[in-house]
């Protein structure tokens, strides 16, 4: 860190697993490289479920972003239910809810709807209880061909937004909420997803637009620590 104070930079990016995340930051306050005169970008989409708080009075501009919305009652109703024996966890469930997490509930919740509707479709059980297929053989289910394409084409409002897939079979049409780390906590700023692109919620002072205007044709130096 003291490495990295010796550039000068005052722009980093912080990418690293989320269980890093709170060292990562530690270290960087106690190095000096947390005031008013640097700005750090949290690219971990679960950085808002570790405490920020230690680093909310920092002065420094603290950026990030999420896939989850805390604040949809099906994320809270769900993660009330899911942290239920945690009572530590209970009241900010929403918050403490995990990316991986979501997205497998979503995954299984999306398999079973079109199952259901698959199997409405068909005069006979489309599965049976003998039915298995060992990860280590070729064999293919003979209705899974039917069942990926139904996916392909059905939406779901999952925990992770809406939950729609493109013709190439990759996730589209999802939005990232971007926020900031100020002293009354995680506030929201805006939004960005691939139709409208980035849209910021708050007014700029004249301050930031000065900020972005300084960023044009500059050169910058990435330094990577492990």
């Amino acid at each position: 860190m003291k490495t990295l104070k010796l550039t000068g930079q005052q722009y980093f990016i912080i990418d690293c697993h989320i269980d890093n995340l709170y060292e990562v930051m530690s270290q960087l306050q106690q190095a000096g490289l947390m005031n008013e005169n640097f700005n750090l970008f949290l690219t971990n989409l679960d950085a808002h479920t570790v405490n920020l708080t230690p680093f909310q009075y920092s002065n420094a501009n603290i950026t990030g972003i999420r896939l989850i919305n805390p604040y949809k009652d099906y994320v809270q109703t769900t993660t009330q239910e899911y942290f239920k024996e945690d009572i530590d966890i209970f009241k900010a469930s929403g918050w403490k809810l995990r990316l991986e997490t979501a997205l497998v509930i979503d995954a299984l919740h999306m398999f079973t709807e079109v199952f259901k509707e698959r199997q409405k479709t068909s005069s006979v059980r489309i599965m049976m209880n003998n039915n298995s297929f060992p990860c280590s053989e070729s064999s293919s289910w003979e209705h899974g061909y039917s069942i990926l394409n139904m996916i392909r084409t059905h939406s779901y409002e999952g925990l992770t937004g809406p939950v729609i897939f493109n013709n190439e079979g990759f996730r589209s049409n999802f939005e990232l909420t971007i926020y900031e780390l100020l002293e009354g906590g995680i506030t929201d700023i805006g939004t960005w997803n691939s139709t409208s692109g980035l849209n910021i919620s708050r007014p700029s002072t004249a301050s930031e637009d000065e900020d972005l205007e300084s960023l044009k044709n500059m050169h910058f130096i990435v330094q990577i620590t492990l």
